[in-house]
């Protein structure tokens, strides 16, 4: 199921509570050209991203990797005294899939995203 019109997503996160990340992740700086692909627990494939010169990789602890441009790194993390090693500061709005199926979306990076169930 592909969701264009996400007024009902939005509605639910506007009134959901925010939740302070708190996660670590390792994270390094990778050649401009490198195809990262995004997959999910279970071999699920979410998206491939092809890294820029101000890309960082980013590696969860469950595993899954993704890139991120510089300028949001350094918004979005923080350093640790292990090397290679980063703390989230954000603020994040969870909810459940409302629509009870697996459903996809166009991310900001122009390539479709998805929502399991």
């Amino acid at each position: 199921m592909f969701i264009e019109d996400l007024s009902v997503i939005r509605e639910i996160l506007e009134q959901s509570p925010i939740f302070k990340k708190r996660v670590f992740v390792e994270a390094e700086r990778v050649a401009s050209g490198t195809a990262i692909e995004t997959i999910l627990s279970g071999g699920f494939l979410e998206t491939v991203n092809i890294t820029s010169d101000e890309s960082w990789l980013i590696t969860q602890m469950s595993g899954e990797q993704y890139i991120i441009e510089d300028s949001h790194f350094r918004e979005r993390y923080e350093s640790t005294d292990s090397a290679g090693i980063y703390r989230t500061v954000g603020r994040i709005r969870a909810v459940r899939n409302p629509y009870k199926d697996e459903v996809s979306i166009l991310a900001s990076w122009g390539e479709r995203g998805r929502l399991r169930k």
